[in-house]
């Protein structure tokens, strides 16, 4: 939608929804990787993507100078609607109904530099996982911080 709010002032507002069929991707689920073959790429992934666009534009002229100013805003969001993937122990794993270029695994925010501290992070002492953490160990931020962190992650 274009408007024209006064005799300078452009507004623009656009809003968007969007779905793709057949994004090239493997069947990496179909077939195990320990076979050591893979299948050919295929087009068989969907993605959906919405989102809005705002622009609000002013322009004017002094005698023969002319100008121009203008903000834009814009919000995009995505998500994975199917991708073939391997079956997982935690459904949070998963790609599919994440969004694309999602970062997955653990996050090092740190070492541990001594027992009390070690003893004084409420999230560890709720994931029960303090009696495996050893002085300078790495520190790892979990976005599920009620998931025990252990060999599988």
């Amino acid at each position: 939608m274009d408007s024209r709010l006064f005799k300078n002032l452009d507004l623009s507002i656009d809003v968007f929804y969007e779905t793709r069929n057949g994004i090239l991707s493997s069947r990496s689920a179909t077939i195990p990787a320990i076979i050591g073959s893979t299948l050919p790429y295929e087009n068989i992934g969907r993605t959906s993507n919405h989102g809005v666009e705002l622009s609000l534009n002013y322009n004017n002229n002094i005698d023969k100078f002319k100008y121009f100013a203008g903000v834009n805003l814009s919000f995009a969001k995505n998500k994975i609607e199917y991708q073939d993937e391997v079956v997982r122990a935690e459904s949070y794993l998963y790609r599919t109904g994440q969004r694309i270029g999602q970062l997955f695994g653990l996050e090092a925010i740190g070492l541990f530099n001594s027992e009390e501290e070690i003893n004084d992070n409420e999230n560890l002492q709720e994931c029960g996982v303090c009696d495996e953490i050893v002085n300078r160990d790495m520190h790892y931020y979990c976005p599920v911080c009620k998931t025990k962190i252990d060999w599988q992650e």
